[in-house]
């Protein structure tokens, strides 16, 4: 960095993972796999990227800083399976970029956008197998937390609809430069077998946003704004759930039942008409 004249970027949350040790066990846990696509966000220095494309994956590289975009398309210019991009992670199209190739993410989240980066991953149709993503704890508690958690919110659920999440590791603020002012944990990401498709994300995504615009309101006052008011009693009563519960009340599991069932009567109403 020195050498290069750049200095870390408050702005954009650069914060590098450096420390050797955790970099090789990190490699290891990936395990990558021969000519498999691995996406990385944030390859920085390439001190993560270096580890990994001696498997011979095919890496696509995201560094939204164009000075090191600019180094590391020098860095890697002769390794054919590496593709350098230069872009904002929260705004690429995952599915034009990868093709409908199955792939695996990497990433050291920028802190200030890490949800938006998240969100934009999972309303992707080509979701990724799995993610290992390094977060500010408060973020990572935030995607694990459960029902009756003050943590627990529209992320939590929608990527619990999605993922099996573990939080694997505490990073201490020492392995990074510069240090940062807050805890890191490395959290894993595994996509479920049994999951919502496309479409029936898209509408809990928009069910689950609007049930979470009002803490302190019931799931079913908030939902009334969306849903036909005819359709939305019977359904909660079919599912036993109490019209009477708040937001962060209901399992993401019942989140998705409520789309689901909300989907086959909208579907059915619509045959009628």
């Amino acid at each position: 960095m020195r050498r290069l004249g750049i200095r870390p970027s408050r702005k954009l949350g650069q914060n590098f993972l450096t420390d050797p040790k955790f970099l090789q066990w990190l490699a290891q846990l990936i395990n990558p796999q021969p000519a498999e696509l691995l996406v990385e966000i944030g390859a920085g220095t390439g001190n993560l990227t270096d580890l990994l494309v001696s498997s011979a994956p095919q890496i696509i590289a995201i560094e939204y800083d164009a000075r090191l975009a600019s180094f590391l398309r020098t860095k890697y210019k002769n390794i054919p399976t590496i593709t350098l991009l230069q872009a904002d992670a929260a705004r690429i199209d995952y599915d034009e970029l990868t093709k409908g190739v199955p792939y695996r993410c990497v990433g050291n989240l920028p802190y200030s956008s890490s949800s938006v980066m998240i969100a934009t991953i999972l309303e992707s149709a080509n979701k990724p197998r799995s993610m290992y993503l390094m977060l500010q704890k408060e973020m990572a508690e935030r995607l694990n937390a459960r029902p009756a958690c003050k943590s627990y919110g529209s992320l939590s659920v929608r990527i619990q609809s999605l993922y099996d999440i573990k939080l694997l590791r505490h990073i201490p603020p020492v392995l990074f430069w510069p240090v940062p002012k807050v805890e890191s944990i490395l959290v894993s990401l595994k996509l479920k077998a049994t999951r919502p498709d496309t479409e029936l994300y898209k509408d809990l995504s928009r069910f689950v946003r609007v049930s979470f615009s009002h803490r302190r309101k019931k799931v079913i006052s908030n939902l009334r704004t969306v849903f036909d008011k005819p359709i939305l009693t019977p359904i909660f009563q079919k599912l036993n759930i109490c019209e009477l519960a708040r937001p962060e009340e209901l399992t993401p599991e019942q989140y998705v039942a409520i789309t689901r069932w909300y989907q086959q009567v909208n579907h059915e109403i619509h045959e009628v008409d």
